[in-house]
């Protein structure tokens, strides 16, 4: 499709104007934060297609950019017209879980027909990449949400562990059922939808009841954030409310958020719900009261940033202030819920930002849209408001066992002592390439293989 050459002017609510970063900072002496690329243009998210490269999305001119070995490619590997204005555009993005054997990625984007033009819906579309591109001739529609108002556009994908397609969309500033009135719709706003990734509606969703069939969870204001718990399989969400009223939620299906009646951690039980067969209502899981816009969320699959903080949860903060953090939260020993050492907030509600310090993670970026962690097992940290991507890594390469900044033949004697299943928490954290809890034949390949590279490995 030929793309008109109208250059758009586009603004997001939450992601309004560049902000220069004091310098960010990382809250763990053993981390650092470094730029993998800049120059980038209103980077929504990403997702990974190689060890060395990625997709990430140009939200307002819906370009999807190619970055190998941090460098951004010259030509963007798929343009799609797109409208503009407060939220619309490109936002999520995700791959197939047999993204190396078919190619398939998926994007949800506003759909024009020239960039900055009518809002016609928020598409959610198959694209198949041929190696060089996404072949714009692939696109295979899954599914279709209103585009009702410039903003709420949510935006966000996940992947269950069972292969089914989440995505969310904000409530479109429309009074609907589905945000808790008595009538309209239901149009699906407001809404945390599920889908076979071909597009087909599950067998297990939450409602039979029609228009509903699609819904996973209901009652959303707005929501830049769902992921999947890696060892459970269950949806959490972060959710802008109100300014200084924030949630973060585990979305169990059938969950009703209770948006517009109620936000934030109220007494139970609450009165005035739409209910529909299936649902019931949630409290939030934290109730942030400063005005935070949590926007990604995302887990720690590695022990590569801490193995006491393995399978913690990274809630990014996406306001437009100029000292955006990303928050770490430990789960409790279900996954149902969180936990925290901290007198203040045993009471699961951060009321100011000294309350919340003591979890904050790294701090100072301008706006973060999108936090992942790479086949690396570093996290990466797309920040809009100065259009780049950062690394967290450790400042110690893992496989350097003398810590010596170079992985050498001085660390054999390190690996040689580290070798078995009893090997010490800083054995793993230097030498347990596969993650698999011990230190094996399997890492005495891996290390060989890194020994015979660059020494630094970064």
């Amino acid at each position: 499709m030929k793309k008109s050459n109208m250059t758009p002017i586009a603004v997001v609510c939450l992601l309004l104007t560049p902000i220069a970063t004091q310098g960010q900072t990382v809250h763990d002496p053993d981390l650092m934060i470094e730029t993998v690329v800049s120059g980038l243009s209103n980077p929504t998210m990403m997702t990974f297609i190689g060890p060395d490269r990625f997709l990430i999305n140009d939200q307002s001119r819906g370009q999807v950019r190619l970055v190998i070995d941090g460098v951004q490619q010259p030509q963007p590997v798929l343009d799609l017209p797109v409208a503009t204005g407060l939220e619309p555009g490109l936002h999520g993005i995700v791959k197939d879980p047999g993204f190396f054997l078919n190619g398939y990625i998926y994007l949800y984007y506003t759909q024009s027909t020239f960039d900055g033009g009518p809002r016609l819906a928020n598409r959610i579309s198959r694209f198949t990449w041929d190696g060089t591109r996404l072949d714009p001739d692939s696109e295979l529609v899954l599914h279709e949400l209103p585009a009702l108002h410039s903003s709420h556009h949510g935006g966000v994908l996940a992947m269950g562990l069972d292969g089914t397609l989440f995505a969310v969309i904000g409530d479109q500033h429309a009074n609907e059922r589905t945000t808790n009135f008595v009538s309209g719709g239901p149009r699906e706003v407001g809404v945390v939808v599920r889908f076979n990734r071909d597009g087909t509606l599950p067998e297990d969703n939450p409602f039979d009841t029609p228009g509903w069939e699609y819904i996973y969870a209901f009652g959303q204001r707005n929501v830049y954030g769902i992921a999947i718990d890696p060892l459970t399989g269950e949806l959490w969400q972060s959710e802008n409310g109100e300014p200084g009223l924030e949630e973060v939620n585990l979305l169990k299906a059938g969950t009703n958020s209770g948006w517009e009646r109620v936000f934030g951690i109220v007494p139970t039980p609450v009165t005035g719900l739409f209910q529909v067969p299936g649902s019931f209502y949630s409290n939030p899981e934290f109730d942030f009261r400063v005005t935070a816009a949590p926007t990604s969320v995302t887990f720690q699959t590695t022990p590569i940033l801490g193995r006491d903080s393995w399978n913690d949860m990274y809630v990014a903060e996406g306001h437009f202030s100029s000292n955006h953090r990303i928050f770490r939260f430990a789960l409790n020993e279900n996954r149902d819920g969180l936990t925290f050492d901290q007198p203040a907030l045993q009471d699961l509600t951060g009321n100011s930002y000294a309350e919340l310090q003591p979890i904050v993670f790294a701090e100072n970026f301008g706006i973060v849209t999108d936090v992942t962690v790479g086949p690396d097992g570093f996290l990466y940290v797309v920040d809009r408001g100065v259009n780049r991507v950062y690394r967290i890594r450790p400042t110690v390469p893992t496989g350097d066992g003398d810590v010596d900044g170079d992985i050498d033949l001085a660390d054999l004697a390190v690996f040689q002592r580290c070798f078995g299943d009893n090997a010490s928490d800083e054995c793993l954290g230097k030498f347990d390439f596969d993650n698999n809890g011990n230190v094996d034949e399997n890492d005495y390949e891996e290390y060989l293989n890194r020994l015979s590279g660059p020494l630094n490995l970064y």
